[in-house]
């Protein structure tokens, strides 16, 4: 059966620590121009690597609107598009979509490796010492972002997200997990 492209647009998010070129090492490497190579249109937007959830949707929609070139009130179509995060990258695909005023369609989530219920990592912050956590959390906002991440991915706070932010009734969402 023959590859039927789509005629939207691909979002590549990507997850906690994730870039596009940090130290030549590219978060989505060679995924872009595959997908492209097959008559995909993708974006790949750049967000805070340690941000907050609310952060990180918040500049992705912006960054979806820059990269789509979707301006406030223009009377341009509203394009559709098919979000696909990694890691993090889900929860801010999950995030976005109940954002109000959205100028473009979500048809569908893609989550790879996405922490749905918390992250023993994040919950690792948890046991340090008040000063540690704060360390942590400095350190984690040096590289890019308010470092809220890991606070946001424990499975308590994942708990609360997952009741404020149900799937939307229109959106397929795929999860697929990988275990090691």
């Amino acid at each position: 059966m023959p590859y039927i492209y789509p005629d939207n647009y691909i979002v590549l998010c990507h997850g906690f620590l994730g870039t596009d070129g940090m130290m030549g090492v590219n978060y989505f490497r060679g995924v872009k121009a595959d997908l492209e190579s097959q008559g995909c249109k993708v974006v790949v937007p750049k967000v805070s690597m340690t941000g907050s959830i609310d952060e990180r949707a918040s500049q992705l929609n912006s960054q979806i609107n820059e990269l789509l070139g979707l301006r406030p009130g223009a009377s341009t179509g509203r394009p559709d598009v098919h979000l696909i995060g990694h890691s993090m990258g889900g929860l801010d695909a999950r995030r976005l979509v109940h954002m109000p005023d959205l100028r473009y369609n979500v048809l569908s989530i893609t989550t790879i490796s996405t922490p749905h219920y918390g992250s023993p990592v994040a919950s690792l912050s948890d046991s340090l010492g008040f000063v540690s956590r704060i360390q942590c959390q400095v350190l984690l906002g040096l590289l890019s972002g308010s470092g809220k991440a890991m606070r946001d991915m424990t499975p308590q706070n994942m708990a609360h997200f997952n009741a404020s932010y149900k799937n939307v009734a229109g959106n397929q969402v795929l999860q697929y997990h990988v275990e090691v």
